[in-house]
């Protein structure tokens, strides 16, 4: 960390866990430099097209998905982890499936990919490392934060 190392990845990772670890890198920096808008962010972690589209459908029931989804999602995440703890891959399954679901259906594609790529995992039982929730934690973290700005205009 003296020498300017950002991070740590476990092997075995997947492509999302690493462009979700620079992701996090790159968000840490910016805030800190300040040279990327929020917008940016939003653009990259959520589909506009999807959430603007729900949205104008929605109406104005659209103000109440976003904290129901973080209540679900911070609810998914707990039992995961619980799940995960006791190596219970049905649990962790029918957990990042509904992640899965209810972050594509927000237009948050990345994090649904993830989640899918998890679930598959789970399915076949395969372990999940630490380093694997938590880019799936660091990419939910992205998600909340631009879902709040989106949410603010």
């Amino acid at each position: 960390m003296n020498a300017g190392m950002q991070a740590f990845i476990a092997k075995p990772f997947t492509t999302e866990i690493l462009l979700s670890s620079i992701q996090k890198i790159l968000v840490k920096k910016t805030t800190m430099t300040g040279t990327t808008n929020s917008s940016t962010i939003m653009q990259k972690t959520l589909n506009f097209e999807i959430l603007s589209t729900l949205k104008e459908v929605m109406e104005d029931d659209f103000i109440e998905l976003i904290p129901a989804f973080f209540e679900s999602s911070d609810q998914i995440l707990t039992e995961f982890k619980d799940a995960l703890s006791n190596k219970d891959f049905e649990i962790m399954q029918r957990n990042v499936h509904s992640l899965k679901s209810s972050s594509a259906n927000l237009g948050a594609m990345n994090l649904s990919s993830m989640a899918q790529d998890l679930e598959q995992q789970c399915k076949n039982k395969i372990v999940v490392s630490l380093s694997q929730l938590e880019a799936i934690e660091n990419e939910y973290t992205c998600v909340k934060q631009a879902l709040l700005d989106f949410s603010a205009e």
